[in-house]
This record gives C-alpha cells, sequence and structure tokens, in this order.
C-alpha cells in the first residue's frame, strides 16, 4: 500500500459523510490525538482540520543512559464523528498505523482517541 492509499482512509474515517458518499451515521463527537516529532510533521498536512500545538519531549532509554534526549514535537487535535458501534475508531487506527510505518517511521506513534465529552475546556 502506499502512503497516499492509507491517507484517503485516514481522511474518510476523520471526516467522511453523506455529502461525501461516507455513508456510515456518524452520532457523536470525538477527538484524535496525536503526538509526533516535528521534523515528520509534514506526513499528517493533508489533514483539513486540527489544532497544532508545540512540545517539548523527552525520554530516558534505559537500555543506554547516554542515549537520552530531547526532541521537538508537534501535538494535533483532530475532532471527528464516531458511529454508535465505534467502528471509525478502528479505521482511523489501521491508517495511522499505515501511514506510521510507511512515511513517519517513529518508534512509537503516540496518539489517543476518546470522547468529545471527556474532554475538559476551563473557562476564564
Amino acid at each position: 500500500m502506499r502512503p497516499a492509499n492509507a491517507k484517503d482512509v485516514l481522511f474518510g474515517s476523520l471526516y467522511g459523510d453523506e455529502r461525501s458518499n461516507e455513508l456510515p451515521k456518524r452520532v457523536q463527537r470525538e477527538l484524535l490525538t496525536l503526538t509526533i516529532p516535528r521534523q515528520k510533521a509534514k506526513a499528517l498536512d493533508f489533514m483539513k482540520t486540527r489544532t497544532e500545538i508545540n512540545a517539548t519531549g523527552s525520554w530516558q532509554d534505559s537500555n543506554s543512559p547516554t542515549n537520552n534526549g530531547q526532541t521537538e514535537n508537534i501535538v494535533l487535535e483532530i475532532e471527528y464523528r464516531e458511529t454508535a458501534e465505534e467502528g471509525i475508531e478502528k479505521g482511523i487506527f489501521i491508517a495511522l498505523s499505515l501511514i506510521n510505518n510507511l512515511e513517519i517511521k517513529a518508534e512509537i506513534l503516540y496518539g489517543r482517541m476518546g470522547k468529545w465529552n471527556e474532554v475538559h475546556w476551563f473557562p476564564k
């Protein structure tokens, strides 16, 4: 599979609706959060709506303490609509796994999906 095909699957999973001929009935709001190294973020530039946050990440390598370090990351938040059976998240997971394996090539691609009502906003 080519990265473009996996991106099409991800795009359809996130944004597809009746107008785009994507037919699953979407009933609840969900939020996808991804943390990826800044230099690899271009692989996800095709996503049309997202919030992008700069973040510095650090790690400790227990096998080789000299391999500890920091990297500049981007945290992406993407709202999407899910079906009652939560089948959309499966498509998102598969597509992101393929995009990571084919293009991003991160050892671990950090992501989280959750119901929108579990996300809290703090007013002024």
